[in-house]
């Protein structure tokens, strides 16, 4: 037998009942293949946040959250709660710093200080 796409010997392989033939010369074993995939339709951006959007709008809530109440409800009371708490400012007082201002580092006793050596 020839090869139906080169014209090369083909070598008959059984196996039971079973009879395959394959291409010594081109590996041609007379399986259709087809090595396109299936177009998918494109998806624009607009689609893609939309579908987004809408998926992420449909999920259940977390427990400790109310149905009722958006992301922006919960921003303004938190900081509504804050704002009633004090003005929001830090003061410098409260950061933890307990230097002179000087800026020069405590050094170990007996220890030259940077300017003395």
């Amino acid at each position: 037998m020839e090869c139906p796409r080169c014209g090369g010997p083909l070598s008959r392989y059984q196996l039971g009942e079973k009879v395959s033939y394959a291409c010594d010369e081109c590996v041609y074993v007379g399986v259709e293949v087809n090595h396109r995939a299936t177009p998918r339709p494109l998806e624009s951006w607009e689609e893609a946040l939309s579908r987004f959007y809408h998926r992420r709008t449909t999920e259940q809530s977390p427990p400790d959250s109310s149905n009722s109440d958006t992301l922006a409800e919960r921003a303004e009371r938190a900081e509504a709660t804050r704002d009633a708490d004090g003005d929001g400012a830090v003061s410098d007082a409260a950061d933890g710093d307990d230097s002179s201002g000087t800026g020069a580092f405590e050094t170990q006793a007996g220890a030259p200080a940077d300017e003395e050596r």
